[in-house]
């Protein structure tokens, strides 16, 4: 019998690397920091995952400015705000 954190990690493994599944919820805010064109400044933009894509594993954003991209969860757990990092 396997020792039960071992199980636990694997179960972790399993959920997070061949399951998946979406880790952060639609609704999560995030933040990010771009070059602007206009100042030649950095400047952080904030925005919401608005939907994931299970089938590319990407979590699309849209910013409050209407800009929007897509993410993988790994670039998104670093830009995510209100301390809501798992």
């Amino acid at each position: 019998m396997l020792p039960k954190e071992f199980t636990l990690l694997i179960e972790e493994m399993h959920d997070k690397y061949i399951v998946r599944q979406q880790r952060y919820a639609t609704g999560q805010r995030m933040s990010k920091v771009f070059f602007d064109e206009v100042t030649g400044e950095q400047r952080s933009f904030s925005g919401t995952v608005i939907g994931f894509d299970v089938e590319r594993e990407l979590y699309e954003v849209r910013y409050d400015d209407g800009d929007g991209e897509e993410l993988y969860e790994d670039d998104l757990s670093k830009l995510l705000t209100n301390g809501d990092i798992e």
